[in-house]
């Protein structure tokens, strides 16, 4: 089912309209060709601009910030700027849009196509910005408590907090560079539309995306090393679990040898008959302990 959920203004020719989609459904604007209804609702698409039908189709992905879903699970939003109209259609809900619609009725946007695609591209950027600042600080946590010498944290909890943000960067960095070249694309096409403001503030939103995507790349590095780091851990965690088990048993092996022979069931046995054999035999392994111990410390 597909509903037109926003039309501004409510009467009058509108300059904006929004559809909420669901694949497949027909066109709730009659007036839109049918190429750019195919391309809007296009099931699979990644961020770019196309030229069509005498207009500009921007995809552009968003971060998900719906209660129970994934910010990696990127919204995505179309959008067909005509001639003097735009329409934009999403599958999900987003929240940018009813801060446009309240941008709108406030007047703190004006109501023409260009100015809205830039307010739409810049709150989608504070999104991404936001979400990658909160990446980033808890991959800054998780390296702090690999590399703190008091880390009592289980290295498998660990290692999931570091697999799972390493995958978030991942999934957003696959739709983050290709974002920043639609938008620069579309820069291209649409600037001798735009006066100068709007040329500059577009040129600011393009930088934005490609810093945004420098830094998910960097954080998905950035969690390559870190994985290494908990390997390098793990390693020397079983290293030093395998080491003390050598030394006890570097102890341990001759007292074990000397039970053994001890406890023989044949004749000819030492101190078999002697009251005091197994005080003796006590003292012998105590002896060969504290030996076997010496020898290892004074080795190191």
């Amino acid at each position: 089912m597909t509903d037109l959920l926003i039309t501004w203004p409510m009467e009058g020719d509108a300059v904006w309209r929004h559809a909420r989609i669901e694949f497949g459904a027909p066109s709730p604007f009659d007036d839109l060709p049918e190429d750019v209804w195919e391309a809007l609702s296009a099931t699979e698409t990644r961020p770019r601009y196309a030229s069509l039908e005498g207009g500009h189709l921007l995809v552009l992905r968003g971060v998900n910030v719906n209660p129970g879903d994934l910010p990696e699970d990127m919204v995505s939003l179309r959008l067909w700027l005509g001639p003097h109209a735009i329409v934009s259609v999403a599958n999900r809900r987003l929240w940018r849009l009813e801060a446009t619609e309240t941008a709108l009725e406030d007047g703190s946007l004006p109501a023409e196509p260009l100015a809205i695609v830039l307010f739409m591209a810049e709150r989608l950027a504070i999104r991404i910005r936001d979400a990658i600042l909160a990446m980033d600080e808890a991959t800054q946590a998780a390296e702090e408590a690999l590399l703190s010498e008091e880390n009592d944290q289980d290295l498998r909890t660990l290692q999931e907090t570091i697999r799972r943000l390493r995958r978030r960067a991942i999934w957003l960095r696959r739709h983050l560079a290709p974002q920043r070249a639609a938008l620069a694309d579309f820069l291209h096409a649409a600037g001798p539309e735009m006066n100068q403001d709007l040329v500059e503030d577009f040129d600011e939103v393009v930088n934005e995306a490609q810093r945004a995507a420098e830094a998910v790349h960097t954080l998905t590095e950035y969690g390559g090393v870190l994985q290494d780091q908990l390997e390098a851990v793990r390693d020397a965690q079983m290293a030093r679990t395998s080491y003390i088990l050598g030394l006890v048993a570097a102890v341990f092996l001759p007292l074990n040898l000397l039970a053994a022979i001890f406890g023989a069931n044949v004749g000819g046995i030492p101190w078999a008959e002697n009251p005091y054999g197994f005080v003796l035999l006590s003292a012998v392994c105590l002896v060969i302990a504290a030996a076997g111990a010496w020898v290892l410390r004074k080795r190191r």
